[in-house]
C-alpha cells in the first residue's frame, strides 16, 4: 500500500479485563493521517480490504488509532514522583 511505513501482527492469548473478542490485531503504520486515507483509497488499499475480509470471513473491523509509545526509563521517572509526591 502506498505510504505503509510498517506493519506488525499481534495474536491475542488472553483478555485481562473486559468483555472482548479478539484473535489477532494487524497495525499498519503510516507517517501521517494524509497517508492513511490516501492508502485506503488507493486500488492495493481496496484490494488488500477485500483480502482481509475474505481470510477473516467478514469478522474484520477496521480502526484508527493515535499510535504512542514511551520507555520505561520515562515511565519510572513517573513512579518516582508519585513515591516523593
Amino acid at each position: 500500500m502506498p505510504g505503509l511505513v510498517r506493519e506488525a501482527s499481534s495474536r491475542i492469548e488472553d483478555v485481562l479485563v473486559g468483555d472482548v473478542s479478539l484473535g489477532l490485531v494487524h497495525e499498519l503504520f503510516f507517517e501521517t493521517q494524509d497517508a492513511l486515507q490516501n492508502a485506503m483509497v488507493s486500488s492495493h488499499g481496496q484490494e488488500a480490504g477485500k483480502i482481509l475480509q475474505e481470510i477473516a470471513g467478514g469478522a474484520l473491523s477496521l480502526m484508527i488509532a493515535e499510535h504512542k509509545e514511551d520507555s520505561i526509563e520515562n515511565l519510572l521517572k513517573y513512579r518516582a514522583q508519585v513515591k516523593n509526591g
